[in-house]
């Protein structure tokens, strides 16, 4: 169970589970992404924060850090929270105002 190195990497530090925190992952990813000779570096450090987030729900004595797992999927839009909100009834708004 485990992506190849994420946890020899930690121990080889001497970082035991319980003083993994998020820099910690942040600074596994951009060694994995700048340092590494691994073939697919994003998908190694998705998969260690897989792995990692199911240990710390199914494995007693686990440390209770819930990392974010990095999303796979393409985004070709702004999220809606990015755009302005446009008035829709009244003067200047899409449509007409109740009773106009």
């Amino acid at each position: 169970m485990g992506s190849p190195g994420s946890s020899a990497t930690a121990a080889a530090n001497g970082i035991t589970p319980e003083a993994v925190d998020t820099v910690v992952f942040e600074r596994f990813r951009t060694a994995l992404l700048n340092e590494s000779f691994v073939k697919q570096p994003k998908q190694v450090y998705r998969k260690t924060c897989m792995l990692w987030n199911e240990a710390s729900r199914t494995l007693r004595g686990w440390p209770q850090l819930e990392v974010q797992v990095p999303s796979e999927k393409l985004q070709y839009s702004f999220d809606w929270d990015q755009f302005p909100p446009l008035p829709l009834g009244g003067p200047g708004g899409l449509y007409p105002a109740p009773g106009e």
